[in-house]
């Protein structure tokens, strides 16, 4: 008789095969791939339950059956892992333990809890440092991606902090490989700006910002207000011009860039703002966060190093930025909607 994570594994197997010109035709290899690293996790965490593990290693991707890029796959997952467990006689318990693995393998908007959720979501980041997503995404000629989830991957595999210095040598050498991997032409279709890319960058611009905060200054209370993107080259450019004006509405032209008031349910942020290229700006974007009390903040951090205070004509802002000059986020004085006149929607 089939144990349930064999039933799993049947399950996306078969799911994956229905497909028909996936977006992400390795998937099969990329799970097996986390099987191995989330087994390697359970030697070392004896008292996890290997049963929850292993079933949520092969339900964690399974929602790509559906091949989507305006939902995010976990959500999809974790919809799809309870259906099928529904249908295996399991109890609530394990049902309920697998659907938090499943939709907190991300570690975004839900962040794993329990020991099984670690090891998946560890298990699945440290897949990427001993396979070939970061060449895929490299010959796709989407570097930046590529630097991002580099360093997302190593964040996450830090829920085991020895799983992560194990891993370090590895994340070193992977940053070097990225820095010189040739600027080749891009691939026609498959690096085309689509609606679920343009997300994609919003939210690394969110996450890393999100890291920035809670390093810098960490239990501040903020709220994000919205999401700058730097253009990266003209064409760059031309292109998220286009793709902002299908996900929302054109609400404001400044003399760095257009704000965009988004829509739909696959928004992750009221406003964008995209910025014109511009060669001085070598982040991939910045978050503007809004903070209960301006003026207690700005007191209590102006003469910080790691913030700058910005005068505007209309308002000022704090820029939080870190020693490398990677990421920033902002802190204006005011929201953007007063900043610009903007009206509720």
């Amino acid at each position: 008789m089939e144990t349930i994570e064999e039933k799993a594994r049947t399950r996306f197997l078969r799911a994956m095969a229905r497909v028909k010109n996936h977006m992400y035709p390795y998937m099969p290899r990329h799970v097996a791939e986390v099987e191995r690293w989330a087994l390697y996790l359970l030697e070392k965490n004896p008292k996890a339950d290997r049963t929850i593990v292993l079933t949520s290693v092969w339900l964690h991707d399974i929602g790509w059956k559906f091949n989507r890029t305006d939902i995010d796959h976990a959500i999809l997952s974790e919809k799809e892992a309870r259906k099928f467990l529904h249908t295996t006689g399991v109890s609530e318990n394990v049902i309920e333990s697998v659907a938090h693995c499943v939709r907190a393998h991300r570690c975004r908007d839900i962040q794993p809890q329990t020991i099984e959720a670690k090891i998946v979501a560890a298990a699945d980041s440290a897949t990427h440092f001993t396979d070939i997503n970061y060449i895929i995404h490299l010959s796709d000629g989407i570097k930046e991606y590529a630097r991002g989830k580099l360093r997302r991957d190593y964040k996450d595999v830090g829920l085991f902090p020895e799983l992560q210095k194990e891993l370090t040598p590895v994340y070193e050498a992977w940053k070097k490989l990225i820095e010189a991997y040739p600027e080749l032409p891009k691939r026609g279709d498959r690096t085309e700006l689509t609606p679920y890319k343009f997300w994609r960058i919003v939210e690394d611009i969110m996450t890393e910002g999100d890291e920035l905060c809670s390093r810098l200054m960490p239990g501040e209370t903020r709220k994000l207000g919205y999401v700058a993107i730097f253009s990266k080259s003209e064409t760059e450019e031309k292109a998220l011009f286009e793709v902002a004006g299908t996900l929302g509405t054109l609400i404001h032209e400044t003399p760095t860039g257009k704000v965009y008031r988004m829509s739909g349910k696959a928004a992750r942020v009221s406003f964008v703002k995209v910025r014109y290229y511009n060669p001085q700006k070598p982040q991939r974007g910045a978050p503007d966060y809004l903070v209960p009390d301006y003026e207690a903040f700005k007191k209590k951090y102006h003469n910080d190093t790691h913030f700058t205070l910005i005068k505007r004509p209309a308002y000022e802002l704090l820029k939080l930025s870190d020693e490398q000059g990677g990421a920033v986020a902002y802190f204006p004085s005011a929201p953007l909607e007063i900043v610009l006149g903007i009206k509720e929607g």
